[in-house]
This record gives structure tokens, C-alpha cells and sequence, in this order.
């Protein structure tokens, strides 16, 4: 395989304006995270993974600039469809037979209909569905500067630019709250046992409203949770992995000290270290 450069999202997305079907348009701001597709994979999902449509995402803080509530804020994930083939090809022709035909990565799909759901089921554990927009790659998209066309805006990302591919726009809520990780909540300095123990009551009642509502979150670390301490409030985040079990009861929902240590809010299920 030869080597490409690594797709840099921002690159052609910072700035840009996305119009949904209730005519309201969002503008991207700034950038909170980029996963960039490079070819490389986990080996042992890349059987799974060499059938499902290859993406690259971004998450971003966009704002309305036109609609019914301009200037509110809110939160756009970005999945776009790139080249299964590396290094892309330079003959756009070639590139677009690897298109899916618009069918959507598993993950994106599932993640719009989980959210839809939660939405739906007025989840206050979880950002809401503001909308959601599938577009193709191709020249009647509009670019950042307004003018028809991905390969005009893509500069030096032009070979992953991908006619018939696909590109996601998820719309959700932005949630008042601090995002979690390994080295904040962990860090006795910054966060001390006391608001562990807040976080982890408040995460007990997140999960089982969540699990509650029949949803299952299987990505479990502490990157998908969000703390609200001043409202005592733990969220759930990122439903790309959850899964949706019709028949499960509110009165079957329990949970274990173990997911505790699932999401690494506990160093240990059965000997804690707090």
C-alpha cells in the first residue's frame, strides 16, 4: 500500500454552513474532536470492517445563523464516506466506485436511530435529536464559500473526496455540562474522592433511566460521559454502539457495582479503590 496523506477534516469543514429541511441553517464553529480515516484499522475488526462503508468523523460546536432561534448552540457530528481503496486514487471516476450508493456505516445508522428514539422518549440523560441531514458527494453540494462542489473547497484532501459517497450531518443539543476522562477524574488535585462519589451516584441514575428507556450504551469509558456538578447531573453520550431491546421493563433494569468499573469509575468492581 502506498502512502496518502491522512484526511485532516477541518480542513474543509471549519466554517461551513449547513442547511436542514426546516430551513434553518447552522454554521460550524469550533472543532471538539476529529477521528481522520488513514487506512489503518484494528486487524481483528477488519473483516467486519472491510464491508461496512469506510468514514471519517468530526464533532463540532456550530451556531444558527438563519431559522427560528438564531444564535442558539448546539452540537453537529460530521460522518463522512471515504475511499475504502488506498491510497485513494487520484481519478475521481475511480474513486467513486467504491460509493456505497448512499448506504449508510451501521454506526451512523444505528446512532441516528437511538437518538431519534431517546428523543422521542424525552431522555434527560442523553443530548437531543435536533435533526439530522444525509447528503451526497457530488457537485450540487454547496462548499463552504457557497459555491457548488467538494473537490473546489478539499485543497491537498482532494483524493478523499469520494462522488456518490456520503456525508452525515447529526444535529443534537449541546449539553451544560464538563466532559470526562481518565486523567481529570482520576487526578486527585483536580477531582477528589467526594466528586468521584457524586459522579458515581449521578451516573447510577443516568444509566438506569437510559437502560430504563431499553437502550444499552456498549461503549462504556469514561470519554462518553459528561458532568454537570452544579446540577448533580451525569449524561450519556455517543450512541453509535447502544443497542435497542423492545422488551426489556423498567422493572428488569438493575445494575451492578461492576459498571462501575465497565466505564472506569472505579478502579476495581469487587476491591474499589475510590
Amino acid at each position: 500500500m502506498g502512502s496518502c496523506r491522512p484526511l485532516i477534516l477541518e480542513d474543509c469543514l471549519d466554517g461551513r454552513v449547513v442547511k436542514f429541511s426546516d430551513n434553518n441553517h447552522w454554521q460550524l464553529t469550533v472543532k471538539i474532536s476529529e477521528k481522520p480515516w488513514d487506512g489503518s484499522w484494528d486487524s481483528e475488526r477488519e473483516e467486519y470492517e472491510d464491508w461496512q462503508p469506510h468514514e471519517a468523523h468530526a464533532v463540532y460546536e456550530c451556531r444558527q445563523i438563519r431559522g427560528s432561534n438564531v444564535g442558539t448552540v448546539a452540537i453537529m457530528k460530521i460522518r463522512l464516506e471515504v475511499p475504502r481503496h488506498l491510497p485513494p486514487s487520484d481519478d475521481p471516476k475511480e474513486r467513486a466506485k467504491d460509493a456505497s450508493g448512499m448506504r449508510l456505516n451501521d454506526a451512523t445508522d444505528n446512532e441516528i436511530k437511538i437518538l431519534q428514539r431517546l428523543t422521542n422518549a424525552r431522555c434527560s440523560v442523553t443530548p437531543s435529536l435536533l435533526g439530522f441531514k444525509i447528503d451526497v458527494q457530488d457537485s450540487s453540494v454547496l462548499n463552504s464559500t457557497g459555491k457548488p462542489g467538494f473537490e473546489e473547497e478539499w485543497g491537498e484532501n482532494k483524493q478523499w473526496w469520494m462522488p456518490g459517497g456520503y456525508i452525515a450531518y447529526i444535529l443534537m443539543t449541546k449539553l451544560h455540562a464538563q466532559p470526562l476522562d481518565i486523567q481529570l477524574y482520576w487526578n486527585d488535585k483536580t477531582f477528589g474522592r467526594q466528586q468521584r462519589d457524586e459522579v458515581r451516584r449521578a451516573f447510577r441514575a443516568a444509566y438506569l433511566e437510559l437502560r430504563g428507556l431499553g437502550v444499552s450504551h456498549h461503549d462504556q469509558r469514561l470519554e462518553n460521559l459528561m458532568w454537570n456538578r452544579a446540577e448533580q447531573k451525569c449524561y450519556i453520550i455517543d450512541m453509535e454502539c447502544a443497542d435497542y431491546d423492545p422488551n426489556r421493563s423498567t422493572k428488569d433494569v438493575k445494575m451492578s457495582d461492576y459498571q462501575l468499573c465497565a466505564w472506569n469509575l472505579v478502579r476495581h468492581w469487587a476491591e474499589p479503590n475510590w
